[in-house]
Parts: C-alpha cells; structure tokens; sequence
C-alpha cells in the first residue's frame, strides 16, 4: 500500500513541476496602453495602445470617427455624443480621430451645490474647480491636430454619497456645447 501511495505522490509532484515549469516558460500577454500621452504636455501616443487595428486614415467624407479618452470621466460627454452627434461615435467602425482630456484641479473656486442631508443635518458640497486640457489626435498617424481647454461648470446631481464627518465635494465637469463647438473643426472639415 505505501508503494501506491509513493508512486502516487511522486506522479502528483511531477505534474506539479510540469505546471509551474510551463507557466514560467510563457510570458503574460502584454497589457493594451492608453492611446493617449499620460500627460497633457507628455508628446506623442506610444506607439501600440487598445486602438490598434481600429484606426483610419482621416480621409473621405466627413464626419469623421472619433474617440475619447483620458482622465477625468468621459462617460458623460460619450453618453451626450451618442445622442446628440451619432454620426461621431465610431462603436463599430474605424476611429479616425482621438480626443485626448486631462483634467486639472484649480484653487480658490466657491461654488457650492445645494443642501444634501445624510445622516445627521444637512450640508452643500463644494464644487472643486477644474480645467480641462484636450489634445487632438488623427488616430492612424497619431499626428496632433490641434489643442484646446475648457474650464468645467458646476454640475450638481441630485444627491451624493458622503461619509459622516467627511465634507463631500463636486467635480465641476466640462461644458458638453462648449467641447462640441471646439472638437467639431476637426470632425466635420478636414
């Protein structure tokens, strides 16, 4: 009985090696980069990004298929594209142009969204104050096109999630108009 046992732990060692060995021996995929520089002023694209393969050239008829990407949340302004400028959205076509956001926070702002009540009394949340740089891209190349900034506006929501004792705060967001009227040259004109 001990001899089966033996055997059966030397072969259940073996595997084992066999396992961690061939783990070790093939490299982890690697990881799809940003398209965008991680800084405003941080030059070109790399080279390779979750873009590639998706790309046109900027070229025939416009609108042209545009991007967004960057920190800060561009959720909200995707969501107001899809509505209002379908025809920019490239879902399931090539993208032709990226907008790249960088979002800055600035000082001394006071605005203020109303009272919220949480557990105890209730309290207004400081707006923090932001800029928003932009940097346009044509995809294919990754030439720049162009730069631009917005300063973001209050944008209260209709409640907030703070913890007690903690002095809750707004981003301030960038004005949805305003980024269309700026990114549109480089859509709908070559």
């Amino acid at each position: 009985m001990s001899r089966i046992v033996g055997a059966v732990l030397a072969v259940v060692a073996f595997v084992v090696v066999l396992v961690v060995v061939g783990q070790g021996s093939s490299p982890a995929p690697p990881q799809a980069s940003s398209f965008c520089p991680p800084a405003a002023d941080n030059g070109r694209p790399p080279e390779h990004s979750q873009l590639d393969g998706r790309t046109a050239p900027r070229t025939g008829p416009a609108p042209y298929r545009i991007e967004l990407s960057g920190d800060g949340g561009t959720s909200g302004l995707r969501d107001q594209l899809t509505k209002y400028q379908p025809a920019w959205i490239a879902p399931d076509r090539k993208v032709q142009v990226v907008v790249c956001q960088y979002q800055t926070e600035l000082t001394g702002g006071t605005n203020t969204c109303g009272a919220y009540f949480g557990s105890g009394a209730p309290v207004t949340a400081r707006v923090i104050d932001t800029r928003y740089d932009y940097r346009v891209y044509e995809a294919d190349s990754r030439r720049l096109l162009g730069t631009f900034d917005l300063k973001g506006y209050p944008d209260c929501p209709d409640q907030i999630h703070y913890s007690q004792g903690e002095s809750p705060t707004v981003v301030a967001k960038p004005n949805y108009s305003d980024f269309v009227e700026k990114v549109r040259r480089y859509v709908e004109s070559t």
